[in-house]
């Protein structure tokens, strides 16, 4: 017979397994997953009933782009290579926040770096964003954040060698630091 205790740690492990399986699913689909992620209208989101218009669109081409692909999991694809400009505010930083938790929740062994020109940029601004929004986001429980010059991460609790993204500033006289994130079976 289970304990109290135990009854509530099944259930637990059963509402993370069909979290996991709903971001199976949502992995071609980060236009779907936004929505899915982020409690829009309540919080810090108040006010908020998604994305900006202009940040949905660019999930939705982005979206479109992975399916074109058809990333199986296994067998490599062409990369998506996207970009945008705007001004100064506009949310381009929140975008990179959502998208580093879209792949982070939904591809399992994922690994990445995320960059800026300099470190203070990277560090009060996409690093901070990306802290932010994880705080944000229905899977922050699978995932450990880290701050702070030369240790911004976010590793997966339970796989923090293979399923990772680590923050590093741009240096010109080091481009080989940016090299070696090959997976065939990742993002």
């Amino acid at each position: 017979m289970l304990q109290a205790g135990q009854d509530q740690f099944l259930s637990i492990k059963a509402l993370d397994a069909e979290l996991a399986r709903d971001m199976a699913d949502l992995g071609d689909y980060p236009e779907e997953f936004v929505y899915y992620a982020y409690q829009w209208g309540k919080g810090e989101l108040a006010g908020h009933d998604g994305p900006d218009t202009w940040q949905l669109g660019w999930l939705k081409e982005w979206g479109q782009e992975i399916r074109l692909r058809g990333f199986d999991g296994l067998l490599p694809v062409a990369p998506v290579r996207m970009s945008t400009t705007s001004g100064h505010g506009v949310g381009k930083s929140a975008l990179v926040a959502i998208v580093v938790d879209c792949i982070m929740s939904t591809r399992p062994h994922c690994k990445g770096i995320i960059t800026a020109n300099t470190s203070p940029q990277l560090e009060t601004k996409t690093w901070a964003e990306i802290t932010k929004w994880t705080k944000r986001c229905i899977t922050r429980h699978w995932f450990k954040l880290t701050g702070g010059r030369g240790a911004m991460k976010m590793v997966h609790k339970d796989h923090p060698d293979s399923w990772r993204v680590d923050a590093m500033a741009w240096r010109k006289d080091q481009p080989e630091a940016f090299a070696g994130l090959h997976a065939a079976n990742s993002t």
